[in-house]
């Protein structure tokens, strides 16, 4: 079953309709879909993990990574008390694995306070970008980062978000 049964369109209608509830009624709704996910995922066998779903042409497994990386992402834009500093370090390095895509090809990032380093595309030589896992993290998911990555010839411009379907390998 689709994420939305009108596809994209409608996801986009039910942002723009909810964009001005506050922060409480966002969280009561999160907590009414969490419950039903949770439901879904507790009567999940060894071998429905596997099965595939339609969210970003995925299996059943990669919804609960999504899930966590949407709610930590989207609590930075609730203005809730938590910023992009306070996402756990593998949180980081998964939205950066999904989101490297928005990068140009040859584009290479490196954390300085983790030992991670990641390539867009070919793996041609390109602009090097720096920063703090969660700032690289925060800055490809279009949220503000504490301290803004830096490359020596300036941050690239982004693209969207990674398409459907994403590639399996976007889980960590």
């Amino acid at each position: 079953m689709p994420g939305y049964d009108g596809g994209v369109d409608e996801r986009n209608a039910i942002i723009e309709a909810t964009a001005g509830r506050g922060a409480a009624e966002h969280r009561a709704e999160l907590a009414v879909h969490t419950a039903s996910l949770e439901a879904v995922w507790a009567r999940a066998g060894d071998v429905d993990w596997v099965r595939p779903v339609t969210f970003r042409d995925a299996d059943l497994a990669a919804t609960v990574f999504a899930r966590r990386r949407e709610a930590w992402i989207h609590m930075v834009d609730l203005d809730c008390g938590v910023r992009p500093d306070d996402w756990p370090e593998d949180l980081a390095v998964h939205a950066i694995a999904l989101l490297l895509g928005r990068l140009p090809a040859g584009t290479r990032l490196r954390a300085e306070d983790v030992c991670h380093r990641w390539s867009a595309g070919d793996g041609q030589p390109g602009t090097v970008v720096t920063g703090g896992v969660r700032d690289l993290a925060a800055w490809l998911a279009g949220r503000t980062p504490g301290i803004t990555p830096v490359a020596a010839e300036g941050l690239p411009a982004l693209g969207p978000w990674p398409p459907h379907p994403a590639q399996r390998t976007d889980r960590g």
